[in-house]
Order: C-alpha cells, then structure tokens, then sequence
C-alpha cells in the first residue's frame, strides 16, 4: 500500500512538473556534501545549507546531479524541495524522518526511488 501511494505521488508529481510549474533559483554548490563517480557523474550525499525552500541545481562542477544519495536529507527541517530533471534515482531513506518537508516537485527523467526514501515525510502533501 506505501508503495502505491509514493507511486501515485510520483505520477502527480511529474503529471504537474509537465504542466509548466515556475522555475526556482537553484542552490549554490556549497550547500551540499556530494561525490562525483568515475563517470562524471554527480550524487548529492548531504544538505549543509539553512534555506528552507532548496532547489537542487541541475550541474555541480559542470556534472550532471544524477542522484539523491541515501539519508542525503534526512531529518532535514526544509519544507520544498525542487529537483532538476537530470535526477534519475533518489537513494534508500534520502528524506526520511524530514517532518517539515510539505512540497517535493520530482525530475521528470525521475525513473527510481529507493525504499524508505520518503518515510516519516509526516507533513508531506505535495509531490
């Protein structure tokens, strides 16, 4: 039943990302931990910024943000969260226990999202 629920989230998600929704300043690079792969390619690990709307950017060091890597927000007090499309996978337990998160708007390349990645989300109401 959680699953069907953080599936239908996800559609709704990418359903109103397609409708055009206004586009947010992105953060800058210093407020995330990440690595790069081998093969160029971004993960967020941790968010060290104090904004409570974060709008992830969509390169960090001229690399694709492919990922949001595990407990990369957890316990985050953010309240919206904006995704550029170059996510396609969001890791075990990213946002867990991040009670004050109301708002996600999902990468429309979005193609996994990890189990727990969203549990605890208790203020959740907009994906």
């Amino acid at each position: 039943m959680k699953k069907i629920i953080l599936y239908v989230l996800i559609v709704t998600a990418l359903l109103t990302a397609l409708a055009g929704c206004g586009r947010n300043k992105e953060n800058p690079a210093s407020d995330f931990e990440y690595t790069i792969s081998e093969s160029g390619e971004v993960q967020i690990t941790k968010y060290v910024g104090d904004d409570s709307t974060v709008v992830i950017p969509a390169q960090i060091e001229e690399k694709n943000v492919v990922s949001i890597g595990e407990k990369a927000f957890y316990q985050s007090t953010i309240t919206s969260l904006v995704m550029p499309d170059t996510v396609t996978e969001i890791s075990y337990m990213a946002f867990c226990e991040s009670k004050s998160l109301t708002n996600v708007t999902f990468s429309k390349k979005l193609s996994y999202v990890r189990g727990g990645a969203f549990s605890d989300c208790t203020a959740l109401k907009k994906a």
